[in-house]
């Protein structure tokens, strides 16, 4: 079993910082902490002193941090240098990965969510920018089911490139101030609507906004969203999915 330790160990290393300035303020722990040998216990050590580790651990962080960039564009830009610092601290709470874009942004957008519902940030719209990457990221990957608190929500009317989310600011218009401003720009003029968005995904991103006795409607499924007036359904607006930086 010492090698299969010695491996783990290895692999915790590059995933974990802390435990690496852990081990090297106090190197005992490698002998009663861990199953190795002592020829195991110097290649470990002898690991901290070596410039590929740097490597090996930057190379991990941009393997995890690329699905956030890549498929949550919006609140990367919203949080710009903070964004980082954020991902950093997911990763503390979730080690382990598997390295699939689709884990990784789902459980990011999950940590997020339950994050602002905890701890609100001071950029008040953040919170209605990951509900709406996550709600199309869920429709991306064939999810159904209703993330705790209902954010966002699904209707077995809804069809499976199609789910409704509620949103306290204007969607488009804060959608056109992330795209077109730097990153970080704190934007204090976003009207506030309290409106439902149908957010569609196929294979363009397109939001509708619904009003509240329609979505009503939809929610308690007494109505088909194939039932919609054109003027919603086709004149959505189109999200890229690149956002410039």
């Amino acid at each position: 079993m010492s090698l299969v330790a010695f491996q783990e160990l290895f692999a915790s290393l590059i995933a974990d910082p802390a435990l690496c300035k852990k081990i090297i303020a106090n190197p005992s722990l490698l002998e009663t902490d861990y199953d190795l040998t002592e020829r195991e216990i110097k290649r470990i050590n002898s690991f901290f002193k070596q410039k590929g580790m740097g490597v090996n651990c930057m190379l991990y962080q941009i393997n995890r941090y690329t699905p956030v960039f890549d498929l949550m564009p919006y609140t990367a830009k919203v949080l710009h240098k903070n964004c980082k610092v954020y991902a950093r601290q997911f990763w503390d709470g979730y080690i382990k990965t598997n390295f699939q874009f689709r884990d990784e942004v789902l459980l990011f957008g999950a940590y997020m969510q339950n994050r602002l519902k905890n701890e609100p940030e001071t950029v008040p719209y953040l919170q209605d920018i990951v509900n709406f990457e996550i709600t199309y990221n869920r429709i991306r990957y064939s999810l159904y089911d209703n993330p705790a608190d209902g954010i966002p929500f699904y209707s077995t009317q809804l069809n499976s490139y199609t789910r409704m989310v509620f949103m306290k600011y204007d969607l488009r218009y804060l959608i056109d101030q992330v795209i077109t401003n730097a990153p970080g720009t704190v934007f204090d003029d976003i009207p506030v609507v309290n409106s439902w968005y149908l957010i569609r995904f196929n294979p363009t991103i397109t939001m509708h906004a619904v009003d509240l006795e329609t979505a009503e409607a939809i929610l308690a499924e007494k109505l088909d969203i194939s039932t919609l007036p054109a003027s919603i359904l086709d004149g959505g607006f189109v999200v890229k999915t690149k956002v410039p930086a």
